[in-house]
């Protein structure tokens, strides 16, 4: 049957959100959801660093130079993992550019979380310790990315463990950042999304107060993803709120 030779394409649906939190007077989160003319699927959440000095201008800096530069050089011959890579070390040398430029600004910088879909194929690229998790189309959840910290390499190296990293008082000392260099280490992870399957991005705001098995819980029994990025945001400030909230969830819509 000639059907049966076409395979089906993924559709990718995409939201998100941020809340300021409980404690913070502004938002330094920025992040991004698929918009009209894009070329390249994109689902980007950017936590900015510097308190008042810049944070917010660092993490919306580094999104739209990334958007700017794979819709401005992606066409069907891009390799699309150096695409990733170069949009990204493009978008370290305007944050780091912009803040030598300033005094106000300068320290300023922002960790990155950023997952491109091509068809069923997802690329996450991750520079700092904002998240991205793979949930199934089950609610069953891992995390894809590894945390750039001073906690996460204790516990590579042995010398603490997870329990003991949430109340460390180094837990929010970042080991690489979007900005604060001029050139930035990324970590990239090549994935399939199948029907029905999500891939969640959030900032550390929320991953603070919400453990892994509880997105799952939360993930399964929302009556859709709306409410489920609402109850992650309520939570979290519930338990604290100590920092700024993102969320943004990706979903392959396509049915089998």
């Amino acid at each position: 049957m000639l059907l049966g030779k076409f395979k089906k394409k993924a559709c990718i649906d995409i939201i998100g959100d941020t809340n300021i939190g409980s404690v913070r007077s502004n938002n330094q989160d920025y992040f991004y959801t698929p918009k009209p003319g894009d070329k390249i699927t994109l689902a980007i959440v950017a936590d900015g660093m510097g308190g008042y000095k810049g944070g917010d201008v660092a993490s919306e800096l580094c999104v739209n130079t990334i958007v700017r530069f794979i819709n401005r050089k992606y066409s069907k011959k891009t390799d699309i993992e150096e695409l990733l890579y170069e949009s990204v070390n493009i978008a370290n040398i305007a944050v780091y550019d912009r803040a030598s430029e300033s005094e106000y600004l300068r320290g300023m910088g922002t960790t990155l979380i950023m997952a491109a879909f091509v068809g069923r194929t997802v690329y996450v690229l991750n520079v700092g310790d904002s998240r991205a998790y793979h949930i199934s189309a089950d609610y069953k959840a891992k995390q894809i990315t590894d945390d750039h910290t001073l906690v996460q390499e204790y516990i590579n190296l042995g010398k603490i463990t997870k329990e003991e990293a949430k109340t460390h008082n180094y837990r929010h000392v970042i080991t690489r950042a979007i900005g604060t260099e001029k050139r930035v280490m990324v970590d990239m992870f090549k994935l399939e999304i199948k029907p029905g399957e999500h891939i969640l991005l959030c900032s550390d705001g929320m991953y603070e107060y919400i453990e892994i098995r509880m997105i799952e819980k939360i993930m399964e029994a929302a009556s859709d993803r709306k409410s489920a990025i609402k109850t992650l945001m309520d939570m979290s400030n519930q338990a604290g709120g100590s920092d700024n909230i993102t969320v943004v969830i990706a979903t392959n819509k396509e049915s089998e």
